[in-house]
């Protein structure tokens, strides 16, 4: 319990001075006015809006004192003298004359002596209010950054368009079309037509219509080394360059660490694979799909070549770029090679 003070002598409160005070008897400072010293000498310029206390007694008192000065004092505020034969005569002011001029010339409104402070117990219940409501904010900072970091994982270039849960394939259910391919609408998406997003955009409506054949018909194909259905496991089909046996394209890279550069169905030379979201059978589309995988590749760096400051162990069988610092690429006729494993993109990224 807070205890009040119990001086015998309180603060003024101003608020009682503006007729403003709500709390009444149960303020703990002083309701008196004090009496306004400018309307005891009759030049008090508030007037009604004073917030001293106008009493006609202050101006008989002060009609007293100021004939009891002039009776008394006016032989003492001059004082004559004389100096080399010269008379003169000074008066003498009284300081709180002095006093009373300047203090006309105060801005009463800042004057801050008069202010109520507010009580500390007063404070605490808005203080508890401000902590509640920063809880709140920073709880609703923490759920938006789930909400975006969710958001990235979807847009993320190694997830499926469909989700597992929400993937129920059939041959009466169409393809659920995939995202748009956010990488090639910025022109810089390195597996082309095999991207997994759609490239919808720039195609012609035979070539949709095609890629969306493509898609229904790869709704039922299962992997030929984990036996599950490609899409529904959540994976993108491997197409390999020389046959058309359907692998998932995680199987068919872990399959490779084993069996080298070659097909683990009918041992057809695979000296890479290409990812891609649907089977495609037709041999020229197979074979866009292959260029323009090739061709997306070229554009990006080679990390082992490094501008010229290392060596790639694959030679001229890398899809990446081999560029020097200068500009030039690099002549890749000659170089060495070193075959690489079923699955390997030429150079791990």
């Amino acid at each position: 319990m807070a205890l009040r003070r119990t001086d015998s002598k309180r603060a003024l409160c101003t608020f009682y001075q503006q007729n403003q005070c709500t709390k009444g008897q149960n303020c703990r400072f002083e309701h008196t006015k004090r009496p306004c010293k400018y309307y005891g000498h009759g030049s008090c310029s508030m007037g009604e809006n004073c917030r001293f206390e106008h009493s006609k007694s202050d101006i008989g008192s002060s009609e007293a004192m100021k004939s009891n000065n002039v009776t008394t004092s006016d032989s003492n505020r001059i004082v004559t003298g004389e100096i080399n034969g010269v008379e003169f005569q000074v008066e003498i002011l009284d300081p709180l004359t002095i006093a009373n001029l300047a203090r006309r010339d105060y801005d009463e409104e800042t004057d801050l002596s008069y202010v109520e402070h507010e009580a500390p117990e007063a404070i605490e219940p808005r203080l508890e209010s401000f902590q509640m409501q920063l809880d709140e904010l920073e709880e609703k900072m923490v759920n938006l950054a789930k909400t975006n970091n969710q958001i990235d994982e979807d847009d993320d270039q190694e997830s499926l368009v469909q989700s597992k849960a929400a993937s129920e394939y059939s041959d009466i259910v169409p393809a659920v079309p995939p995202k748009q391919c956010k990488f090639h609408m910025q022109g810089a998406c390195r597996f082309g037509n095999a991207c997994v997003y759609s490239h919808a955009k720039g195609l012609s409506p035979d070539e949709g219509q095609l890629m969306e054949k493509e898609l229904h018909a790869s709704q039922d194909i299962e992997c030929n080394i984990c036996m599950d259905l490609v899409l529904r496991a959540g994976e993108r089909f491997g197409l390999l360059p020389n046959c058309y046996h359907a692998f998932c394209l995680k199987c068919v890279r872990e399959k490779g660490k084993d069996v080298l550069r070659e097909c683990p169905v009918c041992k057809a030379d695979a000296p890479f694979v290409v990812p891609c979201n649907r089977l495609v059978t037709d041999p020229l589309r197979k074979k866009k799909i292959i260029d323009d995988y090739k061709a997306n590749m070229a554009q990006i760096p080679c990390r082992h070549f490094n501008l010229g400051r290392g060596k790639c162990p694959f030679g001229n069988k890398c899809f990446y770029e081999h560029r020097y610092p200068n500009g030039k690429l690099a002549d890749r006729t000659n170089d060495s090679t070193i075959k690489p494993a079923l699955g390997s993109r030429m150079q791990s990224s």
